[in-house]
């Protein structure tokens, strides 16, 4: 009678809700996300208390948010011969483009976002960010010869300051999809500004001085590279993000070292250059902007501005993602 008794208190141990648990059926257990969930007798006898939800994961424990491999397509390249006549038709494409339709269009938008434009909708700047990526990509990819032609339409102070200005709203609210974008922009903006530095064309390379001088060297410069780091945690964006976080650092140190070195030598000055009004202006300009990198302290921004303990421990994340990185990324986190 005793093990009668036993056997009678298990069956009823289990709290059922369903009118066929006395037939062995199924049983209704109420999840803690408020649904009902059907299970077996023998699974509810088994089990020692009710299914519990996923833990939360911790993202400051992941440095990365996403895949790690990078943007399709950017490492590995593809030798079908369809993929290639589809680059060809992409390159003639853009030749065609940026030397008939690029100049008159960038500048038909920008008067939009000069204007503040009521056509212009939300996400209109980072698709415009987007098509200047792409074609400021190609076109260094690509090492067309001679000057940039009509790209030069996206480098001149009202760009940066849209880009700069941007970047500043999506740190401040946090929205970290777009500021990848334009941190990408951001970076090949750098690298065409170095092109544009040691050109042989005097507009280009003088357009270079006075734009970094705005960036870098003015009163009050627009350079966001230190809050961009300042603000960078774990967990809030991609590795394609950080690894153009680098780029971004590696230009811009490469840029103030050029130029400081540049400046310190003696400027050559043309006898015939003195009779020309214009010509004198241009050289007060320029020396007043050289007058400028020579006042400033490279080493104090680095120290102060750019080196921290969190910058070493985003250096590190990235560096531990090595084998998937490309071969200058890994450099560039050498060179720093």
């Amino acid at each position: 009678r005793d093990s009668l008794k036993k056997e009678k208190q298990k069956l009823h141990t289990g709290v059922t809700t369903s009118r066929h648990s006395h037939f062995g059926g199924t049983l209704v257990v109420k999840r803690p996300d408020g649904k009902r969930q059907y299970v077996s007798a023998a699974l509810m006898q088994s089990s020692q208390g009710p299914p519990t939800a996923p833990k939360r994961k911790n993202r400051k424990r992941e440095a990365f948010v996403g895949s790690t491999y990078g943007r399709a397509g950017a490492s590995n390249a593809s030798y079908d011969p369809t993929a290639l006549k589809a680059q060809q038709t992409i390159h003639k494409f853009c030749e065609k483009f940026v030397a008939d339709c690029y100049g008159p269009l960038m500048k038909s938008i920008k008067n939009e976002f000069r204007r503040d434009s009521v056509r212009l909708e939300e996400g209109d700047t980072v698709v415009y960010f987007r098509i200047v990526w792409f074609f400021c990509q190609w076109w260094r990819v690509c090492r067309k010869e001679g000057g940039l032609g009509h790209l030069i339409f996206t480098m001149d102070v009202f760009s940066h300051k849209l880009v700069l200005t941007a970047m500043d709203s999506y740190i401040q609210h946090k929205k970290y999809t777009q500021l990848t974008q334009t941190v990408a922009l951001y970076s090949e903006m750098l690298h065409l500004l170095h092109t544009m530095y040691g050109s042989k064309d005097s507009t280009e390379n003088i357009m270079a001085l006075g734009l970094m001088d705005t960036l870098f060297y003015g009163s009050e410069p627009l350079d966001r590279l230190p809050k961009l780091l300042s603000k960078w945690a774990p967990g809030t964006s991609t590795r394609d993000h950080l690894c153009d976080v680098v780029e971004v650092v590696h230009m811009t140190l490469k840029l103030l070292e050029t130029n400081a070195n540049a400046c310190l030598k003696d400027e050559v000055i043309d006898p015939k250059a003195k009779k020309d009004k214009k010509a004198q202006q241009k050289r007060d300009a320029v020396a007043r902007m050289k007058a400028n990198v020579v006042d400033f302290d490279h080493n104090a921004y680095v120290l102060r501005k750019i080196i921290s303990n969190q910058v070493v421990c985003m250096y590190t994340h990235l560096l531990s993602q090595y084998s998937v990185n490309a071969p200058h990324v890994n450099h560039r986190i050498m060179a720093f």
